[in-house]
């Protein structure tokens, strides 16, 4: 099937769903759920949708706004656009006028005229994606996707849908950066080149290359005109929106070079005089080299259509087999949430945490390891292999000392990396859990003696590395993490110091110190002391399983219950008969935050110290707790969900209590609905036997159940906030690059369905109540498929299972 019969297809589907409006497709933001694991978008009210296509680590963002974006890692190719930019990549369709001029059409969305009045659509797949637009008398439509080789490909389409010969034109007009950062200034127009070349365009910055290859097929334009300067298509304009070529159908000039005084482009435009039901593909091939001479010798290259359309069906094959390996079913939940539009949501998160787990980047430039390992922990359940070379390629990157980067970044060509070496001392942690579940699922212990090296901050500037000259195992990796973390531990408590910081990034003041010599004091995370707690007893099950450790299994025996006692004495506070697990506390237990007196005088709730007592084991030493801790997540309840403080920080304590003072109160960390804190809690809740407390929550924290939301509808976003002065109401402020879909997935698989493996088998509890009347997971450990299947019982409080 070609591309434009393609387009002709979904287009049916597209009006058909939205003509039945039914529940089970239906999602916010006028989006629906198609067949073969697409989503169709259309014109919404609020915000704007994106998706990734990577490839090695080169991420394509298609918008539902027509911007189209790539990076890899530090790498930039075509920027992030910020207001009153044109889109580095536009696809237009010009009709004649009458009085000469042309009705110009945006196919992709960005730069759209004023005047237009059109149909389109935006259909993302885990494969590609496809931007439609339907006008009279052509529809059109752009293909993007990425290829194994990174080469990213465009596909410009029309057809004409009159029994008339119809005459028009497209054009293209592409921009690169080609920088290792997102912008550029004055003088680096200088180092910016665009070339017509052997039939193609190579934009350069310096040596760092863009090729764009492209081939005809159909009917032959009667005329074609390119130009490698803006100026050449925008005229007079100083928008795409109001371009002069564009409007004319010819540009101003032309020219074969472009340097200094303009911004170099790759644009062309082609006319046609199309036969009736008749149609046209142009295929863009758009490939990058860090090599002048590399990128002038593929200049010309052939571009195989049919080859391009083959790779991508297989590649549409490999995810859904990839993706196939975990699937989650529901029947309509009680609360109103349909089963169709539940299961397809977790299959969305799944690409969006493989895509997470996977990359190059993170929210940015670099990879935060903590991110990362949250990540991994759940693409390893349908990933294993590629999550398995991600772990290892993470911990390369740790310091000889055990103490990993907050980020780091993949550099090219063997350049030094970027890190980001605030001492946030949990990174660690997360790294030993998600190595525990790796083997757990897989049963996979070789990839204890995997070889890893190390990086060293350079002796005259700290903010430099180099990379070391030691090298050991992964296993090696594991005892300096732990004995890092172990030398940490605050000897008068018996809890780990914060140092920077922990998870939540904001709360960062915590260990600070007035003393001299001292670059931080003993303040303590709670959180970070609870994971080291459940650390201990992670890391002697993997050495009992390898064997020769008794020694460091004795001493992390007693570590760990040094921890336990140092929690129990000082982690708890209480007022009257009232108890309260505090977040933390700064220097020599001078002030507390979460706590009953904050040191703005406010009764403070933490939600993740909460969760985490729970979750690492702490309740089981005393389950009484269990009614104080579900109190507290009473009074965490917000608009949009869990909290994850009940009460804003004033900006007047930003000293004592870090960032999250100057954060917009109701806002991200700062009382805000931070979905990945939620969904710890959500945790905390299974494990407690509040399942139904935990389901509707879960169900709150689903951006399906937000008609407001202004983010992607399909992925989980990072947050849903609520301030009235600033007219927020249920706003995200990101998705994609976000914890909350992992440990949503988490959540319902491990705590929801109870499928949890360890490294001596599996058990499997499911949660007391489920949210519908039947339900499957299908999952596979240590090699094994399993398949669960719950099916609600008629009456009573007995539970019977089958074992096949």
């Amino acid at each position: 099937m070609t591309p434009i019969q393609t387009t002709e297809r979904l287009l049916c589907e597209i009006r058909e769903v939205m003509r039945q409006n039914d529940e089970q497709t239906r999602l916010p933001q006028n989006a629906f759920y198609l067949q073969n694991d697409r989503v169709v978008c259309g014109d919404r009210s609020l915000g704007e949708s994106r998706y990734p296509y990577d490839a090695d680590g080169l991420v394509v963002w298609a918008r539902s706004s027509g911007v189209i974006e790539a990076c890899e890692s530090t790498f930039h190719i075509f920027r992030p656009l910020y207001y009153a930019e044109d889109a580095s990549v536009s696809f237009v369709a010009g009709l004649p006028l009458e009085d000469g001029t042309c009705d110009v059409v945006s196919v992709l969305g960005g730069g759209r005229q004023l005047r237009e009045s059109v149909e389109r659509y935006v259909v993302y797949g885990t494969d590609c994606a496809y931007y439609i637009t339907d006008c009279d008398p052509l529809l059109l439509s752009v293909r993007l996707h990425v290829d194994s080789e990174k080469h990213i490909h465009l596909t410009f389409s029309a057809k004409n849908k009159t029994e008339q010969t119809q005459r028009f034109y497209l054009a293209s007009v592409i921009e690169a950066i080609l920088r290792f950062r997102q912008s550029e200034g004055f003088w680096e127009k200088m180092s910016k080149f665009g070339y017509e070349k052997d039939g193609s365009f190579l934009l350069r910055s310096n040596t760092d290359c863009l090729v764009i290859n492209r081939a005809n097929e159909g009917v032959a334009p009667i005329s074609h005109t390119r130009t490698t300067g803006k100026h050449d298509v925008l005229g007079s304009g100083r928008l795409l929106s109001d371009a002069e070529a564009l409007r004319d159908g010819a540009f101003v000039r032309v020219r074969k070079a472009t340097n200094s005084t303009d911004v170099p482009v790759a644009a062309e435009m082609l006319w046609y005089e199309l036969p009736a039901g008749d149609s046209v593909r142009l295929e863009y091939e758009l490939s990058y080299y860090h090599d002048m001479e590399q990128a002038q010798a593929e200049c010309g290259a052939c571009v195989d259509m049919a080859a391009i359309d083959r790779a991508l069906q297989e590649k549409a094959e490999q995810d859904c087999k990839c993706f196939d390996r975990l699937k989650v079913q529901f029947s309509d939940w009680h609360d109103g949430v349909a089963g169709n539009v539940a299961a397809r949501f977790m299959r969305n998160v799944q690409k969006q945490v493989d895509f997470c787990a996977l990359g190059k980047n993170y929210a940015g430039n670099l990879i935060g390891m903590r991110d990362v390992m949250q990540q991994l922990e759940q693409s390893l359940i349908w990933n294993p292999q590629k999550s398995r070379e991600k772990m290892v390629t993470a911990l390369q990157y740790i310091l000889e000392e055990g103490r990993p980067p907050r980020q780091f970044s993949l550099p090219v060509g063997g350049a030094m990396p970027e890190m980001d070496l605030r001492m946030f001392i949990d990174q660690g942690a997360w790294i030993l859990s998600t190595l525990y579940a790796y083997l757990a699922y897989t049963d996979d212990y070789s990839i204890l003696q995997e070889p890893c090296s190390y990086y060293v901050v350079n002796e005259q500037n700290t903010r430099v590395v180099r990379k070391s000259d030691r090298a050991d195992t992964v296993l090696e990796h594991v005892l300096h993490i732990m004995s890092y973390l172990i030398s940490n531990i605050d000897p008068d408590t018996g809890c780990l110091r914060i140092l920077f910081g922990d998870w939540n990034d904001s709360v960062d003041k915590l260990g600070k110190t007035s003393k001299a010599g001292q670059k931080y004091g003993n303040g303590v995370s709670v959180m970070a002391s609870l994971q080291l707690y459940r650390n201990c007893k992670e890391v002697c099950e993997i050495l009992r399983r390898v064997g020769g450790y008794e020694d460091r299994i004795s001493r992390y025996n007693t570590v760990r219950k040094q921890l336990e006692e140092g929690l129990q004495q000082y982690a708890v506070q209480r007022s009257g008969d009232a108890r309260r697990i505090l977040h933390g506390w700064g220097d020599d237990r001078g002030y507390f935050v979460g706590s009953f007196c904050d040191p703005d005088g406010e009764d403070r709730i933490s939600a993740t110290a909460q969760s985490f007592w729970t979750i690492c084991g702490m309740l089981e030493k005393d389950p009484s707790l269990k009614d104080d801790i579900m109190q507290a997540f009473r009074r965490l309840d917000g608009p949009y969900g869990l909290l994850t403080f009940d009460k804003p920080f004033p900006r007047d304590v930003a000293d004592v209590v870090g960032r999250i003072a100057n954060i917009v109160p109701g806002t991200y960390e700062n009382a805000g609905t931070y979905v990945h804190s939620a969904m710890f809690a959500c945790m905390a809740m299974f494990m407690m036997g509040e399942s139904d407390y935990a389901w509707n929550e879960i169900r709150r924290a689903m951006v399906v159940t937000h008609d407001n939301c202004s983010m992607t509808p399909f992925v989980m976003p990072n947050s849903y906030c609520y301030n009235p002065e600033y007219g927020i109401d249920g706003e995200s402020m990101g998705d994609w690059y976000t914890g909350s879909g992992t440990v949503l997935l988490k959540a319902v698989i491990k705590y929801g369905f109870g499928v949890a493996p360890d490294l001596n088998g599996v058990r499997i509890q499911t949660a007391r109540t489920m949210p519908c009347d039947t339900a499957t997971l299908c999952v596979t450990v240590k090699g094994h498929p399993i398949e669960l299947h719950y099916a609600k019982a008629a009456s009573g409080d007995t539970r019977t299972y089958y074992v096949d």
